[in-house]
């Protein structure tokens, strides 16, 4: 993560102000992650429930 940044600050020195703008893609190992798909439908039965 911190080496993300400082190659972010060597883009602008280099002025490559939209690549350093650039959104970070962050990834975390062993956690499970929902599809949207799965999220939304989950989320409407939750409302039923309630």
């Amino acid at each position: 993560m911190m080496q993300d940044w400082a190659d972010r600050l060597d883009l602008l020195e280099q002025n490559e102000v939209v690549a350093a703008s650039a959104h970070l893609t962050i990834r975390t190992d062993g956690v499970p992650v929902l599809e949207e798909s799965n999220a939304a439908s989950e989320g409407q039965g939750a409302q039923a429930a309630a």
